[in-house]
Parts: structure tokens; sequence; C-alpha cells
């Protein structure tokens, strides 16, 4: 790991548009863009040919520390991420135990700050604990909390409608960000009592088990209680175009809810769960090609807020359980380190995607709905120095050989790529630089948010 001091001859790609300029780094810091600075001293990083984006923001991963079962850990999934050029996690409260209190959020910070090369943040589990629980954790820098509105994470307790109103008035209190994983409970039980009843086991099985109605009622039940209360809401791993519709209806009406999207549900369609059976199993399921075709215009014009990973290697066992029986598959895909590329060469030559929309999916926008922007997600001055250069024109194909993961399997294996991370660097350092992860584990700082989400923020809205 060296320290970049200058990054010049790129072409910055900020959220307004893209431009020619040196970036001048100090203390971690971006503290100049000019012209020319062939008059600057200190190390150089030649971009020449390249963009510049922010370092990307994903703030829906699942490293999975502390584990009894050795899934992803910090050190593999955040070198994974770095690989693609992402220089923030924010981590679910998934863990064994489940970050449901002061002691197990402190035993989560530990093991992170142990191992992560990016910056991170923390979620806590919202699972009906007191508005003194709560406070307690949000004392200790817990970004936002997680709450489930269905039963689909083993020892993660739902909230029914009537506790999810509870918290969501606790929230308001609390000036809290609530992130709800939205599946009908109801539904999906009733989906899959169908499927058992019909003796199905195959991988479309999972789909029909939990069609777009599942989510898109949730959405509806959870952006309506969290209007009706004045809470601030974030609807994890939307799938369903009617869904993010729901949010961006509650939005335009004045409501602080925002919503995030997967490159699952932007890049594969039920055919590639039929393909991949186990390996293509995740919550939400994936839908049909035209849900996708779809989804995309709203990744375009806003009304989704982020791009996020729900990064969840499970063990190839865990996955191959699920041959005969896909509903003995774990729930969860391992994507990090393939999301940005896959979603902007996909968005970028097919879809419309612009530069600067991509960065505001992957940095300026996740950034926002956490608390971190501008620190973080943005080139400024006075933004952290968290950058990703990309050479636009490089051709590869996705193969496990090039993953960090500690479990290097992904459902894109073999997709072709056009774009891919050169360099990433976190806070001035560099971190990954072509194919190799030279940012060490341990070197990435906790986050925590102190003021609304959405609002921007200097360097007093974060503290490390």
């Amino acid at each position: 790991m060296r320290p970049v001091d200058i990054v010049s001859g790129g072409t910055i790609v900020g959220e307004h548009g893209t431009f020619r300029a040196d970036i001048v780094i100090r203390d971690g810091r971006i503290s100049g863009l000019v012209q020319d600075s062939s008059a600057v001293e200190g190390e150089r990083l030649d971009a020449t040919g390249r963009y510049v984006f922010p370092g990307g923001v994903d703030i829906h991963t699942h490293l999975r520390e502390p584990s009894k079962i050795e899934r992803e850990d910090f050190a593999h999934g955040t070198a994974s991420a770095v690989a693609g050029g992402i220089t923030t996690v924010v981590e679910m409260p998934q863990a064994d135990p489940l970050v449901v209190d002061v002691e197990t959020l402190h035993t989560k910070r530990s093991l992170a700050e142990l191992g992560s090369i990016t910056d991170f943040g923390l979620y806590a589990a919202a699972v009906g604990q007191s508005r003194e629980e709560l406070a307690a954790l949000q004392s200790e820098g817990v970004i936002a909390f997680k709450a489930f509105m269905c039963d689909s994470s083993p020892g993660y307790p739902r909230l029914d409608d009537a506790m999810l109103l509870e918290c969501l008035e606790a929230m308001r209190d609390l000036n809290a960000l609530l992130i709800v994983h939205a599946e009908n409970n109801d539904l999906l039980q009733a989906g899959l009592a169908r499927m058992a009843a019909a003796g199905r086991v195959d991988a479309l099985a999972h789909a029909d088990s939990r069609p777009p109605v599942v989510e898109i009622e949730a959405i509806r039940i959870a952006v309506d209680l969290a209007a009706h209360v004045g809470a601030r809401l974030h609807v994890a791993h939307v799938s369903t175009p009617a869904g993010a519709r729901i949010v961006a209806e509650a939005r335009a009406a004045g409501a602080k809810i925002t919503c995030e999207t997967c490159p699952q549900y932007l890049l594969l369609d039920l055919a590639d769960l039929e393909r991949l059976g186990p390996y293509a199993r995740c919550a939400p399921a994936l839908r049909s090609r035209a849900d996708v075709d779809e989804l995309w215009p709203l990744a375009l014009d806003g009304t989704i807020a982020a791009v996020a990973s729900d990064h969840s290697p499970y063990r190839p066992e865990e996955k191959d359980a699920g041959a005969e029986n896909i509903f003995q598959a774990a729930l969860g895909l391992n994507v990090i380190q393939v999301m940005l590329p896959g979603v902007l060469d996909e968005g970028r030559h097919r879809r419309g995607l612009t530069l600067s929309r991509f960065a505001e999916l992957s940095a300026g926008g996740p950034a926002k709905v956490v608390g971190l922007y501008p620190t973080k997600g943005s080139i400024r001055l006075g933004a952290d120095a968290d950058l990703a250069v990309w050479d636009l024109d490089r051709e590869w194909e996705v193969s496990r050989e090039q993953l960090f993961s500690r479990h290097p399997w992904t459902p894109l294996e073999g997709r072709r790529i056009r774009g891919k991370v050169e360099a990433t660097i976190r806070r001035g350092e560099l971190v990954y630089h072509d194919g190799v992860v030279c940012g060490h584990a341990g070197s990435g700082r906790f986050l925590a948010a102190v003021q609304p989400a959405g609002k921007p923020a200097g360097r007093r809205g974060i503290r490390a």
C-alpha cells in the first residue's frame, strides 16, 4: 500500500458531468483539482486515457463476521470490494450473534477494524428493542437500523405491521434511518406452502413462491407507515418496477423514503435462475426479463437512489445443497467485485446510462442515503480521496480465478464485460492496482453518520 499525492492525466467523472483535471491529495483528502500538476511534488499515479470516478459506496453487504461458519469475512470481502472500485461498505447486522445491542456491535466493529480494507459503517438489527436500546446503539455510531418484514433470514426475527409502526415511530423520534427487507410474510408463507403442496422443488419454484406481489405489497405497507409517522425509510434490494414507483410517489409527496436495487435485478432474470439453479437463489427472487427491462429506466431517472450488492457469498456446499431441491440452497449471491463493472457495461452500452449517472448510482447516491455524503461519494475539495480509475475500453471475461472472495464464485461468471477498474485509491492510499490488492487488512476506518442521511455533510458529518 503506497500513498498517492497526485492523480494526473485522467478525465474526472462527477455527478454533473465529466471534466479534465489532475487531482491533488493531501492528508487523505482532495486538496486540489487543477489543470496542470507538473509543479506539484509527490507520488503520482498516471491516469492518462482513463476515467476517474468517486470510489464506490456499497450500502448493503453481508461479510458475516463473527460467524460460526466460515463464510465471507471483512478481509476477503473488502479485498473483493476494492478490486471492484468500491472504497466504502456498510455492513448488515447478520452475524453470530446478530447485532442487536451495544455488546454485539462492539464485537462486530472490532473484527471489522482488524480486517477491513475499505472504510466501513455498521447497521444494527431492529427486532423489537426498546427505544432506550435503539438510542444506545445510535450513540455508538450505527449508521441505520435494519428490519425484516418476513421470516427469511434465519435467526433474525421479523417485525409484524404493528411492531413496524412502533419501530418507525422510534426512528422518527431518534431521527434515525430504518432499512427494510420488504416481502409480505403472509404471501410468502402461502407461496412456499403452495410449492410444497405441488411437490415443486425446481429452480423456478423459488421465484414462483415469492412472486412480485410479495415485494410490492410489503413496500406499500412500509411506505404508508413511514409516511404516516414521518420517519426516514430506505427500501433494500428492490426488484420490481412497481415497488420502486411506490417509493417514488411517496417521495414526490414529501416522504423521506429512498430505495436501492442490486446488480442481480439489473443483469439477471428467470432464465438465469433456471440455468444456475442454487447459485442464483436470492431474496427477493430474480424477475422476468420484462421486469428487468422496466427497472432500468427507474435506475436512470433517479427513482432508484443507489445500486448495492447485497453481497452474500455462501460456501459452495451451502449452495450445492439446493441442486435437487432449490429451497435447500442458501439465499444470497457473490457479486461485490463484479457489481460495478457489470452495471456500467450493461448500462453504458445497452441502456443509455451516462457516466455521471453511474457515478451517482454507485457513489454519491448511496452516500447520501446513509449520511456520508459528500465526504464519501464525491470528487470535490475537502472530500476523502476515494477514487476508482477505470479503463472504459478494456474487455474481459469474469472468472472465479480473478475473485478475492473467500468463496470465489459468482452468478456472473463467464460474462463478457467492457470496462475494468485499473486502480482504487482509499483516502489517498493505493489499495488495488491492475489485478493486485495492495491495501492492508485493518487499514479501513469506522464511519458513523451523525446527521440526517441525504443532507450534505462536511467533515463534521462523519466521525472516524
